[in-house]
């Protein structure tokens, strides 16, 4: 990489995608999720061929719940918040993550199952990280610093009691309500994510920013799990 293009400022925007759901938002995620995949392909449980095959509903389907929230980080001139136009042109972000929190987690048994089997869901509220990814050209830039702070001010705010309670409500017992006026105290909350085993420079930017090995945890072969405790 040239020195002098490592130290030029760069702009980026980490974009949540919110409803409703539009040709261009799928465009951009579509063209975002299938570099990933294609640039990278040991990292994902997926892969580009089975993807690249998808239809417009099927990335709706991925896109839409409020219990999820996907980001697509863009480079380039700041808009206004609220601005409707941010995908506009359809092109691939330079990076991307997709946090699952456990209403809708609890739904997907292989996300799920291995942090019940161990007890963890019965203390802590899990959200539980999916498809991070930062274009090698934008690495070592701070974006998955930032993304992840975006990501984990959501996790933080997501209001799982009413959720829970509200007509969305389509999740197993194994949630519940739980607030101060029923005389439950509420589970603390982390962030959870599957690491590839053998990439050590995504293991040790995980422990960086504060996330740590949870060996007791089971996980699909040739992955292990990180946590990080958000409050």
């Amino acid at each position: 990489m040239d020195s002098e293009d490592s130290r030029t400022p760069r702009l980026y925007s980490h974009r949540p995608i919110l409803t409703p759901i539009t040709p261009s938002i799928i465009a951009s995620y579509r063209s975002t999720r299938l570099l990933a995949l294609g640039t990278d392909p040991s990292a994902f449980g997926s892969n580009y061929n089975r993807e690249v095959v998808f239809t417009d509903d099927i990335w709706t389907v991925r896109l839409e719940p409020s219990e999820r929230r996907s980001w697509i980080t863009l480079q380039g001139v700041v808009q206004p918040e609220g601005d409707s136009d941010w995908f506009a042109g359809g092109e691939a972000g330079v990076a991307t993550m997709t946090i699952l929190s456990p209403c809708a987690a609890v739904n997907l048994p292989l996300a799920w199952d291995q942090f019940e089997k161990t007890g963890l869901t019965a203390d802590w509220d899990i959200f539980i990280i999916h498809g991070m990814w930062v274009d090698p050209a934008h690495r070592g830039r701070d974006v998955a610093v930032e993304l992840l702070k975006t990501g984990k001010e959501w996790a933080r705010g997501f209001d799982i009691e009413n959720w829970v309670e509200g007509e969305e409500n389509q999740v197993s017992g194994s949630l519940g309500s739980c607030s101060k006026e029923n005389g439950c105290v509420p589970k603390k909350r982390m962030l959870a994510l599957n690491v590839t085993e053998g990439n050590a420079a995504a293991h040790a930017f995980y422990r960086k920013v504060g996330f740590v090995d949870a060996p007791n945890v089971p996980t699909p072969a040739g992955q292990s799990c990180m946590v990080m405790e958000i409050g």
